[in-house]
């Protein structure tokens, strides 16, 4: 764009032209590039030389890779006059004229001229000029024009004030050919430190000659991250001219990230910062450059911004994308929220949306699972004709537990994601192949944390090396960089130890009862035992884990049938026989409730196969009242003979008045038909009660109104085991703090009155408190970490002394002030004192006795009710009803006598219910 001239003529007597243009660069204080206005292609640059001016030279920086070139020094103010005009003009809009052009030869036109900015009345010279900065050209004819007078004045001025090269007193400038003699040194002491620098040049979009200040170190930069096409490549000439308008000469900021190895000149990866943000994010979005993952690894906050800018320039096909095209399945749905319901072994987690009923299986993007290890190199070869030995192959393992580390990478994921809500954003999907089957592939986040991630930081899983663009991680870089940080501290997979050894016993091996029979006392040894949910079969039958025998059991849900699975063969013949109906329905409602999950159990029996037969318990939810509830399964007879069977029943009565899953077509048979029939469904023949009454000493009543109890053919067994186990600590004092307990151990602890051993139950640990349970006394303490010790192996053989009952047919009163001293009545009457039980039912896991005195005659408990201070707990056994009878007769003559809690009256629990006080 050009406009007509003001009429001044140039020495040669050509037309003087005025044009616009923007400032490229300042190449010294009397030399500027300026790049034309036009419209199409690349703008035309034009080198100017100032008119009748002569700047102080800049030093020449040493040659490229010649040890021996030193370079020279700057004149002084030369940097000054520079970084005026460089300041003042670059990236800024001027006008020029040209007086003349040049001779010389060169890609860019040279010519020399005077440049206004900002205006047509202001040229730049003048200024140079006034803040002494240059000096005025020897002119040779002695009458100067007055353009040149102007300056020539302006110069005395400066002279005569001292300003810039003339203050004789002025120190020279700094040296600014300085050069780095230790690379590696330099970037120690600067890594990931913010520089400023000056752009000096661009190679090319991703390759920038830097100037650092205030030292003037000249380093060759390559963006880490990113890769740019050179000159003559496609795109390679559009990505440096879009780095030049922006960066050229600019001020910016630099931090410095790793060295490019094998070579001699100062380079370095690095971010290059500027106001208007990163020029690498910005390139990459625009589709001049692609992420490298060779350089990636130094980058922090930006790699994932790179990713993200890659995506879009290939959504949007721009430039080096424009022919691209996702060679993978489309993704339906990118992202999901649901909740983890099991770990599929240590690769991938099976997640439930809210959005479908099928849950989906997530595998973690670009990760290894442990179990393949790290691949160990070849070995070196013997000889120098002899090739290297192969790689030795991998052993298979016979059981999950025994591959390294697959264990605890399994774990890490089931603690971390069992039952939470996880973020899944879909990075890709596999596609299936002969030997895998379709990998839906993503990123999974618990509470913001990305879980795969954290895998690869314990060193529990490694990352793919150089994945396809199509199939890579969102994450990808934060990956590596976790793989980098598990070598470093030598975690899992890259640890210098051996990989640690599950204790497993397999109890759970088709045909191989006698494990699980051998085993079956220990399970009944305690009410409960804490389980892992390994494996769900069907809706009633699982493999357990339980820790604190080391052993892998099958488990089956007591009280209740539950439809099976198809089986590939008949017992009693060669037919299939094929899955009941709603099997997949109750096994998918087991696996959603304990899969993989923390439970308890109850075992009450073992079958002919081994497997261990009891009630399952996750939260407060019996797992056989689920199913029944739900439908999805039907009470078994056996069940008459536990404490769930009336809610058992209840639910199923529940489930047909519904009409749900398996009771959908029940229809209720008429009242006169059921009359017809033999027996009811769950009626087996009448027993009669057993009467078998043991002398016991009573050691503790509990606030819950249990008893426990020692039976006084063990007291001298019991006294010889106490005064051993007295007599080891006394010779063998513990080290206060050498013992950690955990939560179900037998340990041996103190007992606060007498500051004697005692073996003990750990129920629970709050820090340095130590809630425990005196095993063979029934009594609770608290105590501290010092208190306990490790209980020697051979005071574990002996069962627990005392034992735990419930009173048969009684429960406490409802008020608090009458319970109180019901409880202080009864330990009154039982505590340390001999009496004989007789065993009557089990209930919620605990056996309830009738008491009588040590003659056998008196009923101690029915005494307690006739005297008003226990309710009666009505119970439907039939072979209980006659004895039942008598306590209701007993509880009867005290609500007659208003005896205790009967003193105001007859307010039951019954008559509250009926009258709407209790819910």
């Amino acid at each position: 764009m050009t406009n007509q001239p003001p009429g001044a003529v140039s020495p040669a007597k050509e037309p003087v032209r005025v044009f616009e243009g923007v400032v490229k660069q300042v190449n010294s204080g009397d030399s500027i590039t300026i790049r034309e206005e036009v419209y199409s292609g690349y703008p035309k640059e034009k080198q100017i030389i100032l008119n009748n001016i002569v700047a102080p030279k800049l030093g020449r920086r040493p040659a490229n890779n010649d040890p021996i070139s030193k370079g020279t020094e700057d004149e002084p103010f030369a940097w000054e006059a520079r970084e005026f005009l460089r300041k003042k003009l670059v990236g800024k809009k001027v006008f020029f004229k040209t007086v003349g052009q040049s001779s010389g030869g060169g890609r860019t036109a040279r010519y020399y001229g005077d440049i206004f900015y900002p205006t047509l009345e202001n040229n730049i010279v003048t200024e140079l000029v006034e803040n002494g900065l240059v000096s005025i050209k020897n002119v040779k004819f002695t009458n100067p024009t007055p353009d040149v007078q102007i300056l020539l004045d302006l110069q005395k001025v400066a002279k005569a004030a001292k300003i810039g090269k003339w203050d004789v007193t002025a120190k020279n400038p700094t040296k600014k050919t300085s050069s780095i003699d230790d690379v590696e040194g330099f970037l120690k002491k600067n890594l990931k430190k913010r520089i400023k620098a000056v752009v000096e040049s661009v190679i090319d979009g991703s390759t920038i000659k830097l100037l650092l200040l205030p030292e003037g170190y000249l380093i060759t930069l390559y963006l880490s991250g990113i890769k740019c096409p050179s000159d003559g490549e496609e795109y390679g000439n559009e990505a440096k001219f879009f780095v030049e308008i922006r960066l050229l000469q600019k001020d910016v900021e630099v931090t410095l990230e790793g060295v490019l190895s094998n070579n001699k000149t100062p380079s370095f990866f690095g971010t290059i910062y500027h106001p208007a943000g990163e020029i690498a994010v910005e390139l990459v979005k625009q589709g001049f450059a692609t992420c490298q993952n060779r350089s990636m690894k130094y980058l922090e906050g930006s790699a994932d911004k790179l990713r993200a800018a890659e995506r879009s320039a290939k959504e949007k096909k721009l430039r080096r994308w424009t022919s691209y095209q996702h060679t993978g399945p489309e993704i339906s749905e990118k992202e999901i929220i649901g909740t983890v319901i099991e770990i599929i072994r240590e690769e991938a987690l099976l997640v439930k949306s809210s959005n479908s009923d099928k849950p989906k299986k997530i595998f973690l993007s670009n990760i290894k699972p442990a179990r393949l290890g790290v691949e160990q190199p070849r070995s070196e070869p013997t000889g120098e004709d002899q090739a290297p030995a192969p790689r030795a192959p991998r052993t298979l393992a016979k059981h999950f537990y025994e591959i390294p580390w697959a264990y605890e990478a399994r774990e890490f994921l089931r603690t971390r994601c069992i039952g939470k809500k996880v973020n899944v954003s879909v990075d890709y999907i596999q596609p299936k192949s002969d030997k895998f089957e379709e990998k839906l592939c993503a990123t999974v986040t618990v509470n913001g944390i990305n879980i795969g991630e954290e895998l690869v930081k314990e060193g529990l899983a490694t990352v793919m090396n150089n994945p396809r663009d199509d199939q890579m991680s969102q994450c990808f870089d934060d990956l590596k960089k976790a793989e980098e940080l598990a070598k470093q501290s030598h975690k899992g997979l890259y640890s210098k130890s051996p990989p640690p050894k599950q204790r497993i016993t397999d109890c759970s091996s088709a045909g191989d009862s006698a494990r699980a029979k051998a085993l079956l006392p220990s399970l009944q040894r305690f009410p409960r035992f804490e389980a892992l949910v390994e494996y769900v079969a069907s809706g009633s039958r699982m493999r357990l884990y339980v820790r604190r025998e080391y052993s892998l059991i099958t488990f089956l849900l007591a009280g209740i049938t539950c439809p099976s699975g198809e089986r590939p063969y008949n017992t009693g013949g060669d037919q299939p026989t094929a899955a009941e109906e709603y099997h997949q329905e109750a096994l998918a409602f087991t696996k959603e409730k304990i899969m993989h999950r923390e439970v308890e159990i109850t075992v009450e029996s073992c079958n002919k196969g081994g497997s261990m037969i009891g009630w399952l318990f996750v939260g407060n939810i019996n797992l056989s009242l689920a199913l029944v509830k739900e439908g999805l399964a039907k009470v078994h007879r056996s069940a008459e003979r536990s404490e769930y069977f009336k809610l058992l029943q209840q639910y199923e009565k529940e489930a047909k008045e519904k009409k749900i899953n398996l009771w959908k077509n029940y229809v209720e048979e008429p009242e006169e038909a059921n009359n017809n029939n033999h027996k009811p469904a769950y009626e087996e023949v009448v027993r009669e009660r057993k009467t078998n009454y043991i002398e016991v000493l009573v050691s503790e009543i509990t606030p819950e109104l249990h008893i426990f109890v020692q039976p006084v053919s063990e007291g001298p067994k019991l006294e010889t085991l106490t005064d051993n186990l007295r007599k080891h600590f006394d010779s063998n004092p513990p080290i206060a703090g050498s013992y950690a307990p955990k939560r179900g151990e037998i340990c041996a602890a103190k007992f606060k009155e007498d500051q004697q051993w005692y073996r003990a139950k750990v129920e629970k640990v709050a820090g340095q408190n130590i809630h425990v349970l005196y095993i063979d006394y029934g009594n609770r303490d608290l105590i501290t970490q010092n208190e306990c010790a490790s209980l020697p192996p051979t005071f574990k053989n002996d069962r627990p002394y005392a034992k735990e009952y419930g009173f048969a047919f009684v429960k406490l009163p409802k008020l608090p002030e009458y319970q109180e001293d019901s409880i202080l009545e009864v330990r009154d009457e039982f505590i340390n004192k001999t009496i004989n039980i007789n065993e009557e039912y089990t209930y919620d896991n605990v056996t309830h006795i009738t008491v009588k005195d040590a003659d056998k005659k008196e009923d101690l408990v029915k005494k307690l009710v006739e005297e008003g201070f226990l309710l009666v707990e009505r119970r439907r056994e039939k072979y209980l009803q006659k004895l039942l009878a008598e306590y209701i007769e007993a509880q009867e003559k005290a609500k007659k006598d208003r005896l205790h809690m009967w003193e105001y009256g007859d307010v039951t629990e019954d008559d509250a219910k009926e009258f709407g006080y209790a819910k």
